[in-house]
């Protein structure tokens, strides 16, 4: 079971300790049936009475510990469990090639630690309970073999039935819940779109009822699949569950006809078999827990796998290491040799891609990008600050070509702003700071009066799309990084500022020796740069200044 293999994986030592006290608590419960049946034997003396209630207490005292001891160190296991996968996973995800991270998306990861997260939190505490009961059921079926070997057959026969009526709808309903499992990841994608798109949603009516159809009919499928999937489980549940009552009318009715066998072995054989129809029930009734959680590990495992294998060549296998990474030295320039990238293709469609690129980026000098949408900019800025790896060519920095050994040196040579850039509402990597600096920067750029940074936590982040790229300005200020990349920040600004930026802004940061790389639909202040490049269809020209 890939539960089990998870398990084991997370915490073998402790799965082992719980095991062997689960173990000692079946055999302890299952010696309360022997001895009660030996309790009731009417050849048993008043002293004897005695000892078998004294040895009674001290098996029931036993169980009780050792149930409560499994079903707390279970639940502690998981809850330990589930916060290493937790922590593990989001450690990998930092770590993970951004291309794989957004093939993946968002969803997916959600789904897989959120969802099938908890159904192993909610089911673990259950495998513990489950494995008692089963060493139960086998203790109590030996006992009955004891008494007698037709009893013990028919009964061997009967669970065997019931079992194998189980297994006929467990793969079936296994392929349900994994095709249910990802229909959920749809599920949070496309509740996703209903609240990120709010606004939109909100003004134009169809649009609402198209996206609320999508969404209702993602739900409908993902709730019709687990319901068959559950509704296989039940038949399967309930028609196991038959061969025991079926069982026990045999062994009142037809056995002593067939098999001559007295009074008081039959008493002690129905008694057996009513004492395992709880743990039988308890067994059957936890396995569809069983077979969820286990799908939802197998998907846990194969997300791991997935960003595990997103590193390319080693570049971002610094696992787990606090070592303080600085920008690598920059003094000349960064260079572009042939370079080339392409997403994959999709639906058979042909994919897009850049280059061959040949490019020089000068230290200290402000270059500007420009090129219409879709045009291949984002994918280039990407390609430029490390974040995707090209699949030919090279990246220089002066004389030191950049590999897998020194990526992350290389990245750290940037402060970028994206088009989708995130605000964090801290300060995060920027443990030294002046807090005058930081007002100043914010009266610099006219949000003084909407937000402050205190104790280096960002006050309001509730801003106009322009204001939230005037305050991510201000961290890529603080962050005090050699080279800058800008991705339309001057877009959603006011005249006013927009000339602040190009005019003012961007030269005092040429002064201090920052090199600028902008993406730029404004004209009017392109002759503002030093150097200008048109991006077409992912291949790059060199522009001149007009004048």
């Amino acid at each position: 079971m890939e539960l089990l293999n998870f398990l084991k994986k997370e915490s073998e030592k402790s799965l082992k300790t719980i095991g062997i006290i689960a173990l000692i608590s079946g055999i302890s419960n299952a010696m309360l049936l022997a001895i009660v049946n030996l309790a009731t034997s009417s050849k048993i003396s008043k002293a004897d009475t005695t000892k078998f209630f004294l040895l009674y207490l001290l098996c029931i005292t036993l169980f009780i510990l050792t149930k409560q001891y499994v079903l707390k160190q279970s639940s502690l296991l998981v809850e330990e469990v589930i916060k290493n996968l937790r922590i593990r996973i989001a450690n990998k995800i930092r770590y993970s090639d951004l291309l794989q991270l957004e093939e993946t998306g968002t969803s997916e990861i959600f789904a897989r630690i959120s969802q099938d997260a908890a159904q192993i939190s909610q089911t673990v505490t259950f495998l513990g309970n489950a494995f008692q009961s089963v060493i139960m059921v086998l203790f109590s079926v030996i006992y009955i073999a004891f008494i007698s070997v037709p009893a013990f057959l028919i009964t061997l026969s009967s669970i065997a039935l019931g079992v194998v009526s189980y297994l006929r709808y467990r793969k079936s309903a296994t392929d349900l819940l994994k095709n249910a499992g990802r229909k959920e990841a749809e599920f949070y994608g496309a509740l996703n779109e209903l609240l990120l798109g709010f606004k939109e949603i909100k003004i134009n009516q169809k649009k609402n009822d198209d996206v609320f159809i999508n969404f209702r009919s993602i739900a409908r499928e993902s709730s019709s699949l687990k319901l068959n999937a559950i509704f296989k489980l039940i038949i399967s549940y309930i028609s196991s569950q038959s061969f025991f009552y079926i069982l026990l009318a045999f062994i009142i009715f037809l056995l002593p006809t067939y098999f001559p066998i007295e009074n008081q072995g039959l008493v002690k054989i129905s008694a057996a078999i009513l004492f395992i129809i709880g743990p039988l029930d308890s067994i059957i009734s936890s396995i569809p827990m069983l077979i969820t959680a286990n799908v939802s590990a197998g998907e846990i495992a194969r997300l791991e796998e997935r960003l595990s294998t997103s590193r390319n060549t080693g570049a971002d296998a610094n696992y787990d290491t606090d070592v303080d990474i600085a920008p690598m030295l920059f003094n000349r320039e960064v260079s572009f040799d042939r370079l080339e990238f392409s997403y994959p293709p999709k639906n058979n469609q042909p994919s897009f891609g850049v280059g061959p690129i040949n490019l020089k980026i000068k230290k200290g000098m402000i270059t500007f990008i420009t090129g219409g949408n879709g045009a291949g900019k984002s994918t280039f800025l990407k390609l430029l600050c490390g974040l995707y790896y090209p699949q030919m060519g090279t990246i220089s920095v002066d004389d030191t070509t950049i590999n897998a050994s020194n990526y992350q040196c290389y990245r750290e040579l940037y402060s970028i702003i994206f088009t989708d850039f995130h605000l964090f509402q801290k300060l995060y990597g920027l443990a030294n700071y002046d807090q005058k600096v930081i007002d100043d920067l914010l009266s610099e750029m006219q949000i003084d009066k909407k937000t402050q940074i205190i104790e280096g936590r960002i006050s309001n982040i509730q801003l106009s799309t322009g204001q939230k790229k005037r305050l991510a300005l201000v961290v890529a200020v603080l962050e005090d990084k050699p080279i800058y990349i800008f991705d339309e920040v001057a877009a959603d600004q006011d005249p006013q500022f927009k000339a602040y930026f190009y005019k003012t802004f961007l030269p005092k940061l040429k002064e201090k020796g920052k090199t600028i790389i902008a993406v730029s639909h404004d004209e009017y202040y392109f002759n503002d740069s030093d150097y200008r490049y048109k991006i077409e269809n992912g291949g790059f020209t060199q522009v001149k200044h007009n004048g």
